[in-house]
């Protein structure tokens, strides 16, 4: 079961402000290699222009934060991403990544049009693994959002998102529909824990926690045991059954409801093996 809701969407999730800070980046490419290949310190003098021009204009970053969210973003919402997004893309650290990624990409002939979503999940990929990294709060509303943001959405695209059927990008379209219905404050909540994650990978700082062999048995043991009582408690048995016997075939609503009750099952767990099972989880993302 749990190997089943951990499926690569979770990691695609988290391509908040990802999708909207490589809509800009991906040209940065197209740019430099008009005439030769770019070493990598024109690469990341290019990168640092653009996130110079970018961020001190903030009519180009409203025309960058509508595309990736639609014209229903409003001013405050548009304050805490442009605000989120300068933190992110004018830090040394993350430009020294982004050229870095883009030199890769130079190098492997990947076109103009390629390098958006290739960029993309390799910035999903900085914050699925910062996750790990940051306080068991952070990582908790991680999992809150998540959970949330499969419930907001029709049966079929539940299940498309957990059966791994949706692409990167239309899975960060899906996700940034879903913020704008946020308040602000949550806006920002999960905005910024997303910036942090990505920080705190490229900063490699705070570690990545550990767990033992016997942590990770206990986990899975009170995990599983709570998964069965939740799915007892809240799913109906025709539609367990349903389920049970038809897997990723049965119907959209009854694998949505199976397969999300499950996911739940982690918020009813005690400490520490909650924050265990969350390390589990993250983990698998990678």
């Amino acid at each position: 079961m749990f190997r089943r809701i951990r499926g690569p969407w979770a990691a695609r999730a988290v391509a908040v402000l990802a999708a909207a800070c490589f809509i800009g980046i991906a040209p940065v490419r197209a740019q430099v290699v008009k005439e030769a290949a770019p070493t990598y310190e024109q690469m990341l003098a290019s990168v640092r222009t653009y996130a110079d021009q970018l961020l001190n204009n903030d009519a180009a970053l409203r025309t960058l934060l509508t595309k990736a969210y639609g014209d229903n973003l409003d001013d405050a919402r548009f304050a805490i991403a442009a605000a989120n997004l300068r933190r992110l893309m004018g830090d040394p650290k993350f430009q020294a990544y982004a050229a870095s990624r883009l030199m890769t990409l130079v190098r492997a002939g990947v076109s103009s049009k390629e390098a958006g979503p290739a960029m993309l999940q390799a910035v999903i990929s900085l914050q699925a693994k910062g996750l790990l990294r940051l306080p068991a709060e952070q990582r908790e509303l991680f999992m809150q959002h998540l959970v949330a943001a499969l419930h907001s959405v029709s049966p079929s695209t539940c299940k498309a998102l957990l059966m791994n059927k949706v692409d990167a990008e239309n899975a960060a379209r899906i996700e940034r529909h879903y913020m704008m219905s946020l308040t602000p404050e949550r806006f920002n909540a999960v905005m910024s824990m997303y910036i942090d994650a990505a920080m705190a990978e490229l900063k490699g700082f705070p570690d990545t926690p550990l767990l033992t062999i016997d942590e990770a048995a206990l986990a899975e043991k009170v995990y599983n045991g709570l998964v069965r009582k939740r799915l007892a408690e809240t799913v109906d048995k025709e539609t367990l059954a349903h389920y049970s016997s038809e897997k990723e075939n049965a119907d959209p609503a009854a694998v949505c409801t199976v397969l999300l009750a499950a996911f739940e099952a982690m918020f009813d767990m005690d400490e520490p093996y909650k924050t265990w099972q969350y390390t589990r989880f993250l983990k698998k993302m990678q």
